[in-house]
C-alpha cells in the first residue's frame, strides 16, 4: 500500500525549522524529509530525536581506510620478507619505515573511494527519478523556498481528524501552502 504524503512549502528557515519542532512535540514519529536551499542547524537534532538514523558514510570511510592500510601494510610486508627477499645495502627484510609512504596513500584512497560510495548508495543518487519531482514547486527548494514532506499513514488506515490537524499545524507555523498526495 502506497503511503500518502504530505507537502508544505515556507518562505524562511525559521519558519520551516519551527514547524518541524512542532510536528515532532505534537505527532512524534513520523518520517518527513527536508528540502532547502542550505543546511538548516537544529533539523537533523530534530530527526535524530526522532529515531532518523545518523549518516553512515563517516564509519565506513574509517573502516575502509583501516583495512586498505592494513592490507597495503601487509602486501608490501608479504613481498619484501617472504616472497622475494632482497638485501639491499645491509637492511633489514621488514624496513616497516619504508612501507609507510605507500600505506598512508593507500588508506586515503580506499577511503575516499569508501566514502563516495557509500554516499552514492545511501543518498540513492543512481535514481534518475525522485516522487518529489512530481510536486508542483519543488524546483524552488534550491533557490529561496523552504520545503517539509511528511509520511502520512496510508489510505486505509489514516485518521482525518489527526491529518486536518498536522495540516493546520503546519498553516500556523508559518506553511506557505499545504499540498497532500498518495505518493
Amino acid at each position: 500500500m502506497k503511503p500518502r504524503m504530505l507537502f508544505a512549502e515556507f518562505s524562511t528557515a525559521d519558519a520551516l525549522t519551527d514547524a518541524v519542532r512542532a510536528m515532532a512535540k505534537a505527532q512524534g514519529g513520523r518520517r518527513f524529509e527536508t528540502y532547502t536551499p542550505y543546511s538548516i542547524p537544529g533539523i537533523e537534532e530534530i530527526a535524530a530525536a526522532q529515531g532518523a538514523r545518523p549518516s553512515p558514510v563517516r564509519t565506513v570511510m574509517v573502516a575502509a581506510a583501516a583495512v586498505g592500510a592494513a592490507l597495503m601494510f601487509f602486501l608490501q610486508y608479504w613481498s619484501s620478507v617472504e616472497a622475494y627477499p632482497f638485501n639491499s645495502g645491509g637492511r633489514p627484510y621488514n624496513a616497516w619505515p619504508t612501507f609507510m609512504l605507500t600505506t598512508f596513500e593507500i588508506t586515503i584512497l580506499s577511503a575516499a573511494i569508501g566514502g563516495f560510495v557509500t554516499l552514492v548508495v545511501t543518498g540513492r543518487l543512481g535514481k534518475l527519478y525522485n516522487p518529489v519531482f512530481d510536486w508542483d514547486g519543488i524546483e524552488r527548494a534550491s533557490d529561496d523556498r523552504f520545503m517539509l514532506e511528511i509520511e502520512l499513514d496510508p489510505v486505509n488506515t489514516s485518521d482525518p481528524v489527526v491529518d486536518r490537524a498536522l495540516s493546520d499545524l503546519l498553516r500556523h507555523h508559518g506553511a506557505l501552502t499545504v499540498r497532500e498526495r498518495v505518493a
